[in-house]
C-alpha cells in the first residue's frame, strides 16, 4: 500500500478553499427575511398619516382606524412636518399636503440630489445632498421657497 502526502505549498491553498467553499455553501443555505413596514405615523390635527410599505402612497386614517385618504406619488416619498404644514418630497418634487381633505399641490422642484429638511417651526426649511461625497446644505426661506442662505 502506498500513502500519498500532499505537498505543503498544496496544503497551503487547498485548505483554505476547502473552508471559503464550506462557509459559501452554508451562507447559501439560510434564510434572510426582510420584513415591510409602515413609515412613521404622524398625528396631525385628528389624522393619523403614514407611508405605504413601498413608500409610495400616502395613506390617512382617523383616529378610531378609518380609512380618510390615500394618495399616490410617482416615487418613494420622503415626508417632512413643519408646525401643521405636512411637506412631502417624492424624487425632486415637493408637495405641501393638505391632510384634513387630502389634497396635495406642488409647491417646488428641489435641485437634482438634494433632499428637503423640515424644523418644527415655520421658520426653518433646509436642503442637503444625500450623495456622501458631497458637503452641501442650504437654508430655504419657508414663505416663498427660495435660498436664503
Amino acid at each position: 500500500m502506498q500513502v500519498y502526502s500532499i505537498p505543503d505549498a498544496m496544503r497551503q491553498t487547498l485548505i483554505p478553499t476547502l473552508v471559503m467553499v464550506m462557509f459559501a455553501t452554508c451562507s447559501t443555505l439560510a434564510d434572510v427575511r426582510v420584513e415591510p413596514s409602515f413609515g412613521h405615523p404622524y398625528v396631525v390635527g385628528d389624522r393619523i398619516v403614514f407611508t405605504s410599505v413601498d413608500r409610495t402612497h400616502l395613506i390617512a386614517i382617523d383616529k378610531k382606524g378609518r380609512l380618510q385618504w390615500e394618495m399616490a406619488f410617482p416615487a418613494p416619498i420622503f415626508e417632512q412636518r413643519s408646525d401643521e404644514e405636512f411637506l412631502v418630497q417624492s424624487e425632486r418634487h415637493v408637495y405641501k399636503v393638505d391632510v384634513a381633505n387630502g389634497t396635495k399641490s406642488q409647491v417646488f422642484v428641489m435641485p437634482e440630489n438634494e433632499v428637503l429638511i423640515a424644523g418644527f417651526a415655520k421658520n426653518f426649511l433646509a436642503a442637503a445632498d444625500h450623495r456622501f461625497d458631497h458637503n452641501h446644505l442650504r437654508i430655504i426661506n419657508p414663505p416663498d421657497f427660495w435660498t436664503a442662505w
